[in-house]
């Protein structure tokens, strides 16, 4: 649980709201991940939940965040496999850092290509490929918390960042851009 620290004498004022106007506010003291489990259920005010959800996304530091690495995978590399394996170990060269922080790091390379062979693809960029290979690493975004874009040009990892800026998630650029856990 984030904690933030705070004194009495930061208190403005012992709660209650405005008894004419058809207000009984209560003061309650929680910590964000239990104030969030409220949304729906005690907590229903649509400036509340959406104050929430962006302390949540940009003030507190989650327990540790799914994070998925994103980098250039075929480009640049006419295809060729020891260009290739440099982008992905590229990639992975972020896997440490990011897991010694409290992250689970990710490379959709890891779950998109044993997809790719298993639908039938009998080569990087056939149609089966395309079909399976960045769509797969959206769903694993989906699921993610954030992405790392590292160095290079690459439409696929540029697509990975839009999306996330999309949902909402954050896109760091460097390992010294991610908060520790």
């Amino acid at each position: 649980m984030t904690q933030a620290s705070y004194e009495a004498r930061d208190r403005v004022g012992a709660g209650g709201g405005l008894a004419g106007e058809g207000e009984d506010l209560e003061v309650l003291e929680l910590g964000i991940d239990s104030a969030l489990l409220m949304i729906g259920s005690g907590i229903v005010d649509g400036k509340t939940i959406m104050l929430l959800q962006y302390a949540r996304a940009h003030l507190f530091a989650p327990a540790g965040m799914m994070i998925l690495i994103a980098g250039p995978y075929r480009s640049g590399t006419a295809d060729d496999p020891a260009r290739i394996a440099r982008n992905v170990a590229a990639m992975e060269a972020c896997v440490m850092p990011l897991y010694e922080a409290g992250h689970l790091p990710v490379l959709g390379e890891w779950l998109a290509l044993p997809s790719v062979r298993l639908a039938g693809s009998r080569q990087a960029g056939d149609a089966v490929f395309d079909a399976v290979f960045h769509p797969h690493a959206q769903r694993l975004l989906a699921r993610c918390d954030a992405v790392l874009r590292i160095p290079g040009v690459s439409a696929g990892a540029e697509l990975m960042a839009a999306t996330a800026r999309r949902l909402g998630k954050p896109v760091y650029y460097s390992l010294a851009e991610v908060p520790p856990a």
